[in-house]
């Protein structure tokens, strides 16, 4: 697991003042605002630019205080977030994984699920982007890893620990108000299929946790919701035919064609190259195969939930509002190498 956090630091970090080329706009108006950042202003949510989350803006005022007002030092944040997401996506699998494979199987999975994500061009390109959705994977995987570890190890602590970072990733980019209502029905499914519920006392923990950490932004969002959902009030499609060519788009994302966004992907570029593509084909195989096994039911339900952000707004698959999908798109070829590698032995 250092092995490849170090490989994939290396392609995080290499050359980052050089490429990529350019400023993009965002980017420069989230400097912006970082640079007023201060005693009489600190807001828990920026309302430029048409509405942002504040915590990958906190997060980068370090960097622009340490080294200065420049591009640098935004994508510097981003290059540190993207690493850190690469052993969160291994505690995330290893842990959701552990009932349903056992240890050393989920640990297997989810090393080559890290591996994935370490070489993926989407994630290692928006790690060197100055931009919020990056932090959005790593918040998710430290969420959903340690709600599973709470619900394996059933210490309050860790329920209230794991409410509390689940309650951040409200705070890092607008697709993430896509995951409580995923987890809802992933609780929903849960109770028709075991008709109980463990822990629940620490799970009311949890969700009073949750609430605690959102109410900030829960305020602010009462207080002025024109600012707080201009987002996605703004490009919520309602058109029929858009939605299907977006379904369409969304299909083709894995293995046909990515996104056109020249400054997102290498334009139509698969989300996965060769022979990652060969290993997703056969992992979601293996994925249907298993949905008897309620971990991958949630995987399906996560996966689902942020590909509706893109499927509902223009220019699917727009690679911005999908930084969430990639925890989930990463663990598909990740069971077929992990079962190839348990099958002959090594």
């Amino acid at each position: 697991m250092a092995l490849v956090t170090l490989a994939g630091a290396f392609f995080r970090f290499w050359q980052l003042w050089r490429f990529p080329v350019g400023f993009h706009f965002d980017e420069a108006a989230d400097l912006l605002d970082v640079a007023k950042l201060g005693p009489s202003f600190h807001p828990v949510y920026f309302a430029a630019n048409n509405g942002r989350e504040p915590l990958f803006l906190y997060w980068a005022a370090l960097f622009v205080n340490t080294i200065g007002f420049n591009v640098q030092a935004m994508r510097l944040a981003a290059a540190f977030v993207g690493v850190a997401t690469i052993p969160a996506v291994y505690f995330c699998f290893a842990e959701l994984l552990r009932k349903a494979e056992g240890t050393r199987h989920a640990r297997t999975t989810a090393l080559f699920a890290a591996a994935v994500c370490a070489f993926l061009f989407m994630h290692v390109n928006f790690s060197r982007i100055g931009l919020r959705t990056i932090s959005l994977p790593l918040a998710e995987c430290l969420a959903f890893g340690l709600l599973w570890l709470a619900m394996r190890r059933g210490r309050p602590w860790l329920f209230a620990t794991a409410g509390l970072v689940f309650a951040a990733t409200m705070y890092t980019y607008t697709t993430a108000r896509l995951l409580p209502p995923a987890l809802a029905l992933y609780g929903l499914y849960w109770l028709l299929l075991r008709r109980q519920l463990v822990y629940k006392k620490e799970l009311g923990l949890w969700a009073l946790a949750f609430a605690a950490g959102c109410l900030p932004l829960a305020i602010y969002a009462l207080i002025d919701p024109a600012s707080f959902f201009q987002r996605t009030n703004g490009l919520a499609l309602t058109d029929r035919a858009a939605i299907w060519q977006n379904i369409v788009a969304m299909l083709k994302l894995p293995l046909v064609q990515g996104s056109l966004n020249g400054a997102h992907n290498v334009s139509g570029m698969p989300l996965f190259d060769w022979p990652m593509r060969v290993a997703f084909v056969i992992g979601l195989l293996i994925l249907l195969t298993r949905l008897r096994q309620p971990a991958y039911v949630f995987v399906l339900i996560w996966a689902g939930a942020v590909a509706a952000a893109s499927v509902f707004s223009p220019d699917a698959p727009y690679y911005i509002r999908l930084t969430a999908l990639i925890p989930p798109a990463v663990l598909v070829p990740a069971l077929a190498l992990a079962t190839t590698t348990a099958s002959d032995g090594t």
